[in-house]
């Protein structure tokens, strides 16, 4: 693990490293008014993600049938929203970093009859609760083509991903002397019908990844310093999880109360090659 964080501290540093100025033969891309349209050495930018506004687009405009226009899941995305920055250390050369923050909540909740009753109108609740976080930070170095309003950009890039995730459930009926086998909501993994045993929680430890690799995309400025673009990148991934904790309940018969165990579950490492995602995103320049 220390070597990881060696490894993550010497990727971040890549692009203030290799981020000396060039000098671009690149003359100035003005509009009517005189205004330049390109951004120039010195300049810095913010972006954030479109996929969310085309998502609304779509759905106001009724194009998309009131199914999602444009799904993340589709390119790779977290749940969650990413902001994007760039410094020019020359008219066709940035310095550029991402910060990414996937927060995924989901709750569900089944009315599920209550023992001992004989009308299936008297309820109890049984719950689940599943939280999901992801957080990346990438910087990297971009090499940019083209004088008109379509720009073709492409680099490399390296940075960091942590993230985890854990699952949560409470049930309405109880295990009792007179009920070993309470009526309960089985959401597909909670339950385990050959030995009686329900999860109560379960939670992933911290998986800490590194990622290296290289990007291309196009970018058209549609105003001066106002731009939306889209990119692909592929590289090298590497991650590892340390070990998790699950808890389990049970009747236990022989000793007519309920039992709950604590067990570890396995951890692990993936080192992936090829990995390819997209962004769709707009591009604030200042």
């Amino acid at each position: 693990m220390k070597k990881l964080f060696l490894i993550s501290a010497a990727v971040l540093t890549i692009g203030s490293i290799t981020a000396q100025p060039l000098v671009s033969p690149v003359p100035p891309l003005l509009n009517k008014k005189g205004v330049e349209i390109l951004p120039r050495m010195g300049d810095w930018s913010i972006g954030i993600d479109a996929t969310p506004i085309i998502n609304l687009v779509g759905n106001a405009m009724k194009i998309n049938s009131g199914s999602t226009f444009n799904n993340p899941a589709n390119f790779n995305m977290p749940d969650g929203f990413s902001i994007y920055g760039k410094y020019f250390t020359a008219d066709n050369r940035a310095i550029r970093a991402r910060v990414g923050l996937g927060l995924n909540k989901k709750i569900q909740t089944s009315l599920e009859m209550k023992d001992g009753q004989s009308d299936p109108n008297v309820t109890v609740e049984d719950k689940y609760t599943m939280n999901n976080t992801n957080i990346q930070i990438v910087v990297g170095q971009e090499f940019r083509k083209g004088s008109t309003r379509l720009q073709g950009f492409y680099g490399y890039q390296g940075g960091i991903n942590i993230g985890g995730n854990s699952s949560v459930y409470t049930y309405g009926n109880d295990y009792s002397t007179s009920n070993a086998n309470p009526k309960m909501k089985n959401w597909g993994s909670n339950i385990d019908v050959g030995t009686g045993t329900r999860t109560l929680s379960a939670k992933s430890a911290k998986t800490f990844g590194l990622l290296f690799g290289g990007f291309a995309g196009v970018e058209y400025f549609i105003m001066p310093k106002f731009s939306i673009g889209g990119e692909l990148s592929s590289g090298l991934s590497l991650s590892t999880t340390g070990k998790g904790k699950t808890t389990t309940q049970r009747w236990d018969a022989p000793n007519s109360k309920v039992e709950e165990t604590e067990r570890e579950t396995g951890g692990g490492s993936n080192l992936g090659l090829g990995n390819s995602s997209g962004s769709l995103y707009m591009n604030f320049y200042f």
